[in-house]
């Protein structure tokens, strides 16, 4: 345990009473005290508990309300997990054990060195130091917490609430008014009962065994790749393993009936499995908890709120619990903020389960698929692995554990790419102007940059190193451009004749203008794009509909927006041709004029260069670069080093394998921006297994040719893993290294045709 921050005696009244002191509780008590409501944050435990550690992710979309409180980094630099596990996921057979594969995507953790898409990337951080922090940060902003009190009883009137108290130690008893009570208190919450509101869903699912234990130096022991969570597969079981410190760790251990006696399981045995060696090991905590898959019906009564586990609870993986709880945190912050301080109606409270509820209900169904893929392919792995010696020093038994890897990877990574669940957040309500506009539809895995109503609204990164959103106001924002004065005057003459806080963006950089194709977007306190037009002949209108003050009245006929999507993509047209010759259509690549070359080390002291001279394809630019698309094939035979005798090598079963699988071929996923170049995100098929690689390209140029027709270059670089496609042949060296490197650079130019319109 460890002593608790608390910087008040208990109060008699407050504007809103937060239940709960934990993540959830104490991040809405940062978001209501930043907006300098007073708020007081009541605490059963009087110390706040080390163990045990169920959330230990924050996703990038947490981290980005972070740095809008200001303590992003200060909150990463308390994560105590090893700096070397903080990011990438690896799959083992045990701790000390043999690897079956190691990826880097997952989770956000390298959102930021990716692209801009967003503000932060994801971090490792154990739930006990996040609240430590978080309540550091709520009385630092002004707030109230107290801890070792428990609510008994709750009543509410049309005037406010009463909220009764006992001291956990002295059995004190006292009582606390407030206009409003959140209830942040668990899955056992108090204030959902005294609501009476409902859960549906399914409870009691199955229970997940977790063991905290030390082993001094066993990071010194493990061959495997370093990882954020490190997944392990073994005959007997598996686990899901997260580094708490240098020697300490945490185990997650799915598989038991909801019912399970721990003191039954023979826990020593599994922490054996787990480590893979002799060491010796403590345990630090042993316990389980219980897989729910239930949502309350609505997330208020009232004056009484829930949020986080009390309003909805679902399976740990994909890391939506806490993540999706402080998301409700700031939706129900700076509305009761707004409304409180006088510049919204109660149909913006209204809003919040509209907007919050949908997000559990997804998220729930998305964590219990996650469960079943990754009982499902674990199951099926496990299996294989127990009818053969499955850590044999064999490169046999070697391309079988990578196969393995494989396998789970693909069956498992839902759990892990997770940028649309993070990101992509698309509220519906009331308070929302939609404009009619259609999008693609939404996807788990994949973020769908758009500035429509009830989005985020889209992150850049400016020139500066600043994120965009460092220059939104508190309030409202209108994003607008220049030429756009005037309406822009409109607005914030309306928003002051209302008392809305409102302040005025124009932007000027070249990436930001094409994410916010629309000349007026207005941004939310949450940075949530509430309406987008080209007019303000309803400036009034939709500033009353976006806090909650009318219903609806700003439809697109009012707010004259009928035609929005034809402006939009208007307007992202001359945004793409402000590229120099940029041309919209379906291009064919000049082989003639293309190259495809590569180098390898080659007995560790020199490299070896190569090219492919047969390639072909296509690309689809779209109304801009976002949109385009590019799928490349190139033929394995056409290789040539320099050597036919090397290059037959290469096409043999040893290497390439070319008869049985003659083509690489690369398809487009997507494209995101970075500095001013972009990466093209996409799957490379070769060797018969595909790989998510991701292409640093710069675009050339566009321009017509001497021949009547109209051209495109191209440039991009890769790096792949030759062992990542099954071409893991070792040759080592009697000195040490091998023959043949294991990384592959890979430098492609394109010079693509532009077909006849």
């Amino acid at each position: 345990m460890r002593k608790s921050v608390a910087n008040d005696a208990l109060p008699t009244s407050t504007q809103v009473l937060i239940v709960g002191g934990g993540p959830v509780g104490s991040a809405l008590g940062i978001e209501l005290s930043s907006r300098g409501i007073d708020c007081v944050v009541v605490e059963t435990n009087a110390e706040l508990p080390t163990v045990p550690v169920k959330a230990m992710l924050l996703n990038s979309r947490t981290l980005e309300h972070m740095h809008r409180w200001g303590f992003a980094d200060e909150l990463r630099s308390a994560s105590t997990t090893p700096r070397a596990w903080q990011k990438g996921i690896t799959y083992a057979t045990s701790l000390t054990g043999k690897e079956l594969g190691h990826f880097r995507d997952g989770f956000e953790f390298r959102a930021t060195e990716e692209g801009d898409d967003t503000g932060e990337s994801a971090q490792v951080i154990m739930q006990p130091d996040t609240v430590r922090i978080l309540r550091e940060k709520l009385i630092g902003f002004g707030g109230h917490y107290v801890g070792g009190w428990t609510v008994k009883e709750i009543t509410q009137d049309e005037s406010g609430c009463v909220v009764e108290l006992e001291h956990s130690e002295t059995k004190e008893k006292r009582s606390i008014s407030s206009d409003y009570v959140a209830g942040c208190d668990g899955a056992w919450s108090t204030v959902l009962t005294s609501a009476g509101i409902e859960r549906s869903g399914r409870g009691g699912i199955a229970a997940v065994l977790l063991l905290h234990f030390r082993v001094p130096g066993l990071l010194e022991d493990t061959k495997i790749s370093p990882a954020a969570f490190t997944s392990l597969s073994h005959p007997q079981g598996g686990a899901t393993i997260v580094p708490i410190g240098d020697d300490a760790f945490c185990a997650h251990i799915p598989g038991f009936p909801v019912d399970v006696d721990v003191s039954k399981i023979n826990t020593d045995a599994i922490a054996r499995r787990v480590i893979g060696s002799d060491r010796p090991f403590e345990f630090t905590y042993i316990g389980a908890y219980k897989i729910h898959e239930l949502v309350a019906e609505t997330y208020r009564a009232n004056r009484l709120f829930v949020a986080g586990d009390a309003a909805h609870l679902h399976a740990p993986a994909g890391g939506h619990n806490m993540n999706s709880g402080l998301a409700d945190a700031v939706d129900l912050g700076w509305k009761l903020a707004a409304v409180l301080q006088g510049w919204a109606g109660d149909g913006l409270l209204e809003s919040y389960t509209a907007e919050r509820r949908p997000i559990a209900v997804k998220n729930a169904a998305l964590a219990s698929a996650n469960i079943a893929r990754l009982v499902g392919t674990t199951m099926a792995v496990e299996a294989e692995m127990s009818r053969v010696d499955f850590e044999a020093p064999t490169m046999k038994a070697e391309t079988r554990r990578r196969k393995w890897g494989d396998k789970l990877w693909q069956g498992t990574r839902l759990q892990y790419v997770v940028r649309g669940t993070t990101v992509d957040n698309r509220y519906v309500s009331d308070v929302i102007v939609d404009d009619g506009s259609v999008v693609a539809p939404w996807d788990s895995t994949t973020y769908q940059v758009s500035s429509k109503p009830g989005h985020r609204a889209p992150h850049v990164r400016l020139t500066d190193g600043t994120s965009l959103y460092d220059q939104f106001s508190s309030g409202f924002t209108l994003v607008t451009r220049e030429g756009f004065e005037a309406e822009s005057k409109e607005f914030e003459a309306a928003a002051e004749s209302l008392g809305i806080p409102l302040s005025t963006l124009v932007l000027t950089n070249r990436r930001a203008l094409a994410k916010y194709a629309s000349p007026l977007v207005l941004v939310r306190p949450d940075q949530h794009v509430a309406w987008r037009g080209d007019n303000t002949d309803s400036a009034s209108a939709v500033l009353q509909q976006v806090t909650g003050r009318i219903q609806g009245t700003a439809n697109r006929g009012e707010v004259k927006i009928d035609n929005q999507e034809e402006s939009r993509q208007k307007m992202s047209k001359e945004l793409a041709t402000g590229i120099p010759g940029y041309k919209i259509g379906t291009w064919t690549i000049d082989a003639v004029h293309s190259d495809v070359s590569f180098t390898v080390r080659h007995m560790m002291v020199s490299k070896v260069r190569g090219r492919f001279s047969t390639i072909e394809g296509g690309i689809v630019t779209g109304d801009d670069v976002f949109g385009s698309s590019v799928t490349v094939t190139i033929d394995l035979a056409s290789i040539d080093t320099n050597n036919p005798q090397r290059d037959n090598h290469i096409k043999s079963a040893d290497f390439l394998e070319t008869e049985k699988y003659p083509a690489m071929v690369f398809t487009s996923t997507g494209i995101r921006a970075k500095g001013d170049d972009y990466i093209i995100d996409g799957t490379l098929d070769l060797h018969g297994v595909k790989k998510d690689v991701a292409l640093a390209t710069s675009l050339e140029g566009f321009g017509p040719d001497a021949y009547g027709g109209y051209r495109a270059g191209f440039s991009a670089t890769t790096e792949i893993s030759r062992a990542d496609f099954g071409i893991d042949i070792a040759m080592p060296l009697d000195g040490g290294g091998v023959v043949v490197g294991d990384k592959i650079s890979i430098s492609i130019d394109i010079e693509a045709i532009l077909n006849s319109q």
